[in-house]
């Protein structure tokens, strides 16, 4: 470890667990003379030499003087996120958004995006030069944007993923390929006849739908057309007594994310005509629109935070309406 130099802050990390071990595995050279036990439990110190992402004093610090800096020259921000903003120039929207020091500027006029480039050098330049790329395919959080379409934007994370794949320290063969979770027998029986339509959907309901303690998943992906922005799968927190209910209780899981896009778009300058939530079970579509109303005998003590999606009905922020599972 450097010596500290005279009236240097030195900040120290205590590392434990797994992660001393997964440290010796990585790099044995040097952290494996330093490793010490407290209490029975393996542990490293380290100091720190460079600015650690993960310290909140520090990246708040910074967002609020990146913030006010932004708002200074006439920026203002999407109250449903507080790492876009949006200014006119030229009569046209010019959005930003950033996370930490990565930052997408978008403007139809190319000169308003070199004026902020010349902005952040003028205001950051002197800790580090801020370099751009030109051009209509970025990388960016690890997602490549196309812009090659005019009219589309295609978003993708297969290069990303495929570099992750490449640096795993187990290295997959060109073999070691699959395009679905699924084994190529998953609706067939022993004599490997294929289940009819009616119990393969019935199979299917219990394999992907229940866990281990009988509780149900919720699925569900945003679309604006074509391909999808939000995708949600996750176990529900609790046991319900029929499908109807789980559909309910899914689309409670998924309502503050309908919301939140609606409201972040309108914040953008779009108008949203339609925010549709497509069901395929007809008994939750009744209970979604008429709440308590339609509720048989098992499903009349089911928690009334469920029906929130009612009154999103009511005041017209959402639409409900059916669609065949096969169609889904």
């Amino acid at each position: 470890m450097p010596e500290q130099k005279e009236g240097e802050d030195r900040v120290i990390v205590k590392i434990t667990g797994v992660l001393v071990d997964l440290l010796v595995d990585l790099d044995p050279h040097t952290y494996k003379n330093f490793v010490v036990f407290e209490n029975g439990k393996k542990v490293v110190y380290v100091a720190v030499l460079k600015a650690i992402y993960g310290m909140l004093k520090a990246a708040l610090l910074w967002y609020q003087k990146f913030r006010k800096d932004l708002e200074g020259i006439e920026f203002v921000f999407n109250d449903y996120d507080p790492c876009v903003a949006n200014r006119m120039r030229v009569g046209k929207q010019h959005t930003i958004r950033f996370h930490v020091d990565d930052i997408m500027a978008s403007h139809v006029n190319p000169k308003v995006n070199d004026k902020f480039e010349n902005w952040l050098n003028r205001k950051y330049g002197s800790v580090g030069e801020v370099k751009t790329t030109r051009g209509k395919i970025h990388e960016y959080l690890g997602m490549t944007f196309d812009f090659t379409c005019k009219g589309k934007l295609k978003v993708r994370m297969d290069d990303y993923v495929k570099n992750m794949i490449d640096d795993f320290s187990v290295k997959l063969k060109s073999t070691d390929v699959s395009l679905t979770p699924a084994t190529n027998n998953l609706f067939e029986k022993e004599d490997k006849n294929k289940l009819d339509k009616k119990r393969a959907g019935e199979f299917h309901g219990v394999v992907a739908k229940v866990h281990p303690d009988f509780r149900s998943h919720t699925g569900a992906v945003m679309t604006w057309g074509d391909g999808a922005v939000q995708t949600i799968s996750r176990r529900q927190k609790l046991n319900t007594r029929s499908s109807t209910e789980a559909e309910l209780v899914g689309v409670d899981d998924v309502a503050t994310h309908i919301l939140w896009t609606k409201l972040f778009l309108e914040k953008q300058g779009y108008v949203i005509e339609k925010n549709i939530l497509y069901q395929d079970n007809q008994s939750a579509i009744l209970l979604e629109t008429n709440g308590r109303k339609s509720a048989g005998q098992r499903s009349r003590a089911l928690n009334v935070r469920y029906f929130f999606i009612v009154d999103q009905v009511e005041k017209g922020n959402v639409v409900v309406k059916h669609c065949p599972t096969d169609e889904m």
